[in-house]
């Protein structure tokens, strides 16, 4: 996100472009500052040679030659690597710390999500606990069925938030400061990373939530369809307050995914639903 909007602003002042702003495809002219030796090729300062910038399995930018290249007796072949750091990140590229020990809370803090993460089921499964006193026999036989699909949509909420969510949402912001040099610290880029992935998590147990309701005679689909305006409403509402942006398209990113569980849960109390049993005779 902040590479593009970078990017963005390359448009407007040319002369600030640096080797950073390449992407995989683009044509280059490149010349050796100083003599170099490439391989066991001695190459005089000034020489220039065609060559394109092209993506590694790893994922990093070279850039390469595009056609045999002749340097005195030697031939070099298409695609040989030239000594041109492509990776080097612009300066407002890179999340900064404002404290000495800030890297490491940093670190402890990611430790700390992604153990809640892998422990998910766990926690699901105490939940589960706390509440099945209060159920029939019957009813507290729901548990795995309960943590299983708990987990899964939870990880799916989550994967929802980093891939889709988050990127629209900082791009937006990102867009408001195009005419700035973003200095991003690196734990509030994190917490607004969180926030998303967390609170869409957390939305995403709707249809969970509803299964068992459902199994257990507590909600049928016309209780849900019946208060759909109201349930617009809420779901909006929830969506603004997950939202770290006001605008309207970043708003239905939230919310439309919302209103699709809701219409899928309906379905799910529809498929599902039984009465309630009052014992388990």
């Amino acid at each position: 996100a902040l590479a593009r909007a970078e990017r963005r602003q390359l448009a407007t002042v040319v002369h600030a472009a640096n080797v950073w702003s390449l992407q995989e495809g683009d044509p280059v002219q490149y010349t050796f500052r100083v003599e170099s030796t490439l391989g066991d090729i001695p190459v005089p300062a000034g020489v220039t040679i065609p060559g394109k910038v092209k993506k590694q399995p790893d994922g990093k930018l070279i850039v390469v030659t595009t056609e045999k290249w002749v340097v005195g007796n030697a031939v070099m072949p298409p695609g040989t690597a030239l000594p041109v750091q492509i990776d080097a990140n612009s300066p407002s590229e890179r999340l900064i710390i404002d404290t000495v020990p800030g890297a490491f809370s940093l670190y402890i803090r990611v430790a700390f999500y992604a153990a809640f993460v892998f422990a998910m089921p766990f926690i699901l499964y105490q939940a589960w606990a706390f509440i099945s006193p209060g159920l029939y026999r019957h009813e507290q036989r729901y548990v795995l069925p309960f943590v299983f699909m708990g987990t899964i949509f939870f990880l799916l909420g989550a994967a929802f938030g980093y891939k889709i969510a988050f990127p629209r949402a900082a791009d937006w912001l990102l867009g408001l400061a195009s005419g700035f040099r973003p200095l991003i610290k690196a734990n509030e880029y994190f917490d607004l990373i969180i926030i998303i992935m967390l609170g869409l998590g957390a939305v995403f147990q709707i249809p969970t939530i509803t299964f068992f309701l459902a199994r257990m005679g507590l909600v049928t689909p016309t209780k849900m369809i019946r208060p759909w305006r109201y349930v617009i409403v809420v779901i909006f509402a929830v969506a603004a307050v997950i939202s770290p942006t006001g605008d309207i398209p970043n708003l239905l990113v939230f919310a439309l995914p919302m209103l699709v569980l809701y219409m899928f849960s309906i379905g799910i109390a529809w498929l599902f639903g039984k009465p309630r049993k009052e014992s388990d005779e």
